[in-house]
């Protein structure tokens, strides 16, 4: 699996893998690095997937694929949800991810452009028409709502950012019978911005959802995915999982503010082009030059009091037991989100923070602390049967 161009020195000593026999990949140790390393660039596999060494994903648009499928060597996966250039102009080349349906046979040389959907069963040559034999995601059927997804029992956790959600994911991974991922699944940021939007409602959201989610989760029933961007997603998400569980994590307003400015977040223009400066929510009561002569603490306060203002009016459709809001830092943290998830002695070890990134807290002016401290009454004010603030 290649993320780009390996080094002359790392092509000489994987060279024998690069030109061997292709079953060597199908090694059980040499398969489990080579999804690893798939993984860590947004790739999500089905149970019986195989990727032969040398097939490589460009981008961070994010690839689903299905179950019994195999990837060849020289297999070349593009992908990218980046809308508009660094100049912010509209990117005129296709964007998406790619999602490769179940028993498909990708052969070598093949290259799928961003927004590909290969059906079910599909085998690609090299030479092959893509157009032919491929469809688009904006043009792809989702599979009907599987019977079995219905039965799962996923835990979504969100937030604004900067709130303890990967130290969660972290928190999860090593327990027995678990999977957890944190920001997994980049077409969800696409999604979550087109909801807001208002160019999608719930019912086509299910189907975005299907199309990559259908599949997916077919061997996975204890799933902790923590992702911010699942903010404005949770009345889909629930149609889809309707025993899944729901944790909003709150962090105080003050510190969120505190960690969230030194990274950049709703600076203009954002100090760092990433895939999800291009679409972070903004208001829409605010005529772009209003919204531009804010102040980026101002930015940051109405972001952290728009998203937990939705995540908790959504969540008055979901039954109790299955929602849990709580601060940051309330009282015996770990343990109710433990007790919520049914894991006993969670531990949340204390990564993605601002030292980790190498950066320093801000420090907010006189003015800044009490614009947040008005924000965040007036918020408590609106949500009295909130948990009370650490």
């Amino acid at each position: 699996m290649s993320a780009g161009q390996p080094s002359i020195g790392l092509r000489f000593l994987t060279w024998p893998l690069r030109k061997g026999p292709m079953w060597w990949s199908r090694w059980a140790r040499l398969q489990a690095y080579i999804r690893g390393r798939a993984e860590g660039r947004d790739a999500n596999l089905a149970h019986g997937t195989v990727l032969h060494f040398g097939c490589e994903l460009t981008g961070r648009g994010g690839v689903t694929v299905g179950p019994s499928s195999t990837l060849h060597r020289g297999v070349r996966i593009d992908t990218t949800w980046d809308l508009v250039d660094l100049y912010g102009k509209p990117n005129p080349e296709p964007c998406g991810d790619v999602v490769i349906g179940q028993g498909c046979d990708i052969g070598p040389g093949v290259t799928l452009p961003p927004g590909t959907v290969v059906p079910d069963g599909t085998k690609l040559e090299r030479g092959d028409s893509i157009p032919n034999n491929c469809t688009t995601i904006s043009h792809a059927v989702a599979p009907p709502q599987k019977d079995a997804l219905r039965e799962f029992q996923p835990v979504f956790a969100m937030g604004t950012g900067r709130s303890g959600t990967r130290s969660l994911a972290k928190a999860f991974l090593p327990r027995e019978g678990w999977t957890a991922r944190h920001e997994a699944f980049p077409w969800i940021n696409a999604l979550g911005h087109a909801k807001h939007m208002g160019e999608m409602n719930t019912a086509s959201l299910q189907s975005a959802m299907l199309l990559r989610w259908a599949t997916h989760y077919s061997n996975e029933k204890k799933v902790f995915e923590s992702d911010q961007r699942f903010y404005n997603l949770i009345p889909a998400l629930d149609g889809l999982f309707p025993k899944g569980k729901f944790l909003h994590v709150i962090r105080p307003l003050a510190g969120f503010v505190r960690s969230a400015m030194p990274l950049g977040l709703y600076q203009i223009p954002e100090p760092h082009d990433h895939r999800w400066s291009h679409y972070r929510p903004q208001s829409l009561r605010h005529e772009a030059k209003d919204w531009k002569a804010l102040t980026q603490v101002e930015r940051l306060i109405w972001y952290w009091t728009f998203v937990n203002q939705t995540i908790l009016d959504d969540l008055k459709l979901v039954d109790g037991e299955r929602q849990m809001v709580i601060w940051l830092g309330q009282e015996g943290f770990e343990s109710k989100i433990g007790d919520f998830c049914g894991v006993e002695h969670l531990t949340s070890p204390r990564t993605n923070t601002s030292s980790d990134k190498g950066v320093v807290k801000a420090d907010l002016s006189k003015e800044d602390r009490k614009r947040c401290e008005e924000a965040q009454s007036a918020f408590v004010a609106h949500n009295p049967t909130l948990p009370t603030q650490p």
